[in-house]
């Protein structure tokens, strides 16, 4: 905790907290986004000489589906399309 004038004020988040407030920045569309993105980890990689723990497409994407079928199960949320077709 560090203490202020007005409060004191938590340094931690739970990574659910999150995942779900970035999901709730990124779901909706704006007018102007562009369809996809793609990004470089060029320089993550030589500032940081960060690399990815997972790098094959196929693990990645089954994770992702993993990911998405046990938040589908959960009774407070809702399966999207995408998931209810899964």
């Amino acid at each position: 905790m560090f203490p202020s004038a007005q409060r004191k004020s938590r340094d931690y988040i739970h990574v659910t907290d999150l995942v779900r407030a970035h999901s709730a920045a990124l779901a909706p569309r704006r007018p102007g986004d562009p369809a996809t993105i793609v990004a470089r980890s060029d320089r993550i990689r030589s500032v940081f000489g960060w690399k990815p723990q997972f790098d094959d497409l196929a693990t990645i994407a089954w994770d992702a589906l993993a990911w998405e079928l046990q938040l589908a199960s959960r009774p407070e949320r809702k399966a999207g399309p995408a998931i209810a077709a899964a």
